[in-house]
């Protein structure tokens, strides 16, 4: 006798014509958990490519006011530095914007190989959900004085559950997977 689970999810009836209609591919089969370690190295190349982004930006800076004491002013201008970081955030997220729309990837996820799926249809997010919902955790956590830090460190902790979703997943309703070539 098969048992009948009233809160069981119902099948999705979204077929690869609609998805790609919505400008997203649906993956062949649904990949593995990605692995902690891919998701910790896609990250820093992430954390990497942002870093270059904002270090090019601030030499742009100081090139235009004149002056590269900047660099070494101990006093932070929040001002620029946070219209800097802003800048820098939005060329990152042009330069992967293709991948994202198409893929649920990042730079550093495609090295890796794994990709961010919504876990009820496995398809990538739609971009504005990709980057406002999952990302903005990421964003704004850090950036709450004194206790940020340590939010953010728990909110990263969340990957030690048994399904690996850290919070910006959980809050998203998205996993990570192992990419999957479609067929």
């Amino acid at each position: 006798m098969s048992e009948f689970d009233p809160y069981q999810t119902p099948p999705s009836a979204l077929d690869e014509t609609a998805a790609s209609s919505l400008g997203r591919e649906p993956l062949a089969g649904l990949g593995a958990p990605a692995s902690r370690l891919s998701r910790l190295i896609a990250s820093i190349i992430d954390g990497i490519a942002l870093s270059l982004i904002f270090v090019v930006l601030a030499l742009v800076h100081a090139v235009a006011i004149g002056s590269f004491d900047w660099f070494l002013e101990e006093d932070i201008n929040f001002l620029e530095d946070s219209i800097l970081t802003v800048i820098a955030g939005l060329i990152f997220v042009r330069l992967n914007t293709r991948l994202i729309v198409r893929k649920g990837q990042t730079i550093g996820k495609k090295l890796l190989a794994i990709q961010v799926v919504g876990v009820e249809d496995n398809l990538p997010l739609p971009f504005w959900d990709f980057v406002l919902r999952r990302y903005s955790i990421l964003l704004l956590l850090p950036a709450i004085p004194v206790v940020g830090v340590f939010l953010s460190m728990g909110e990263t902790l969340f990957i030690f559950r048994a399904d690996r979703r850290c919070l910006h997943d959980l809050v998203a309703g998205t996993k990570v997977v192992n990419a999957q070539p479609n067929k």
